[in-house]
């Protein structure tokens, strides 16, 4: 951030900023990780299925091993799949929460405000009828 705050209600709105941008980076992170995992599980569960298929020498059993390895990779990339998707969505739910908080308190700001407009005339009201009731004791005294 470039800008710098005075009031508490910026240096809030920043605050906020900030941690959405932190949270957003560490589930960018989290994002490739899990993409970066997907591949190698495949992968493994690939080469273990050509390990399966080199053990058995007759072709019937080579068959089912291939078949085999075939499920066993294809259930890899589904879990890795549903673990990918069931965190994007929760980062969807996560950032729309996130949304809606800065909305709620923004209106609470900005309801905040003209209350605080109102206070300061009815204080410097307050100020002006002192005043005039100090002028008002000092006028007989003079004369």
């Amino acid at each position: 951030m470039l800008t710098s705050c005075i009031s508490e209600d910026c240096r809030y709105t920043q605050q906020l900023q900030q941690q959405q941008e932190q949270q957003q980076e560490q589930q960018q992170q989290e994002q490739q990780q899990v993409a970066a995992a997907t591949p190698t599980a495949a992968a493994t569960a690939a080469a273990t299925a050509a390990a399966d298929l080199i053990l058995f020498d007759s072709a019937p059993a080579a068959d089912a091993a291939g078949t085999k390895a075939g499920f066993v990779a294809t259930a890899e990339i589904q879990k890795a799949t549903d673990k990918q998707v069931q965190q994007q969505q929760q980062m969807q739910q996560q950032q729309q929460m996130q949304q809606q908080q800065h909305m709620q308190q923004q209106q609470q700001m900005q309801q905040q405000q003209p209350q605080r407009q109102q206070q300061q005339p009815q204080q410097q009201q307050k100020m002006q009828q002192q005043q005039q009731m100090q002028q008002q004791q000092q006028q007989p005294q003079q004369q």
